[in-house]
């Protein structure tokens, strides 16, 4: 009789997501986390942010580094995700994920990370919003680097200007107002109901201009 060949399915994908398949490593999933795992592999191929993170000064060993999400941090320590040990400071856990990220030949794991979060199991399997993570993130490194020579790389890597103004079709009247920003929220679809496919679509859409008419017109006053 013929023999069937067998087919090694977990080595396969274990190979997949090797180092040697693609030249990367990815992050793994801890339950619901793949809104995370996606901005800190976004974040970790930002050449210059992972040179700030890299250059931070981490605190001294056995400073308490404070939750993400605000909570007591002594909650860390005994947070349900994996037991690999003591809570690292937040700037730890990131710069160690990093190095691994680099280095490592399989997915890395983001439980200590996580932990520094402040997070326990239930947090791992609900989800959270990508954005607010993100600037509580940053927030956290800016204040690490307050008085150090990377004090404002945050800033000057993601801060951006726009112009918002408001100019009249029936008289003479402009009104402008400059607003920074971190982050901006781009739609997948338009008002009309139109999918937006590319980055540079949703960025036309963004900024296109809006006539304000009706009730929603504008009254300049005069």
């Amino acid at each position: 009789s013929a023999r069937r060949p067998m087919i090694h399915v977990a080595g396969a994908l274990a190979a997949a997501g090797s180092r040697r398949a693609t030249g990367y490593v990815g992050l793994k999933n801890h339950g619901a986390t793949c809104y995370m795992n996606g901005l800190l592999q976004t974040l970790f191929q930002i050449g210059q942010f992972r040179h700030i993170v890299y250059s931070i000064d981490c605190p001294e060993s056995g400073e308490q580094a404070p939750s993400l999400v605000g909570d007591d941090p002594a909650d860390g320590g005994s947070s349900g995700i994996g037991d690999e040990g003591p809570t690292q400071p937040l700037l730890v856990a990131l710069q160690n994920l990093f190095y691994r990220l680099q280095t490592s030949e399989a997915p890395v794991s983001c439980r200590e990370l996580m932990r520094s979060f402040g997070w326990d199991t239930a947090d791992a399997f609900m989800q959270h919003d990508a954005q607010e993570l993100n600037r509580l993130l940053c927030d956290r490194l800016e204040e690490q680097m307050k008085g150090t020579a990377m004090d404002g790389a945050i800033k000057r890597l993601f801060e951006g200007e726009m112009e918002n103004y408001i100019e009249c079709c029936d008289i003479e009247y402009r009104s402008t107002r400059n607003e920074t920003f971190y982050d901006l929220q781009l739609n997948v679809r338009n008002e009309g109901g139109r999918d937006l496919n590319s980055l540079e679509e949703s960025l036309r859409d963004f900024t296109s201009e809006e006539v304000l008419a009706g009730d929603n017109a504008y009254d300049a006053g005069r």
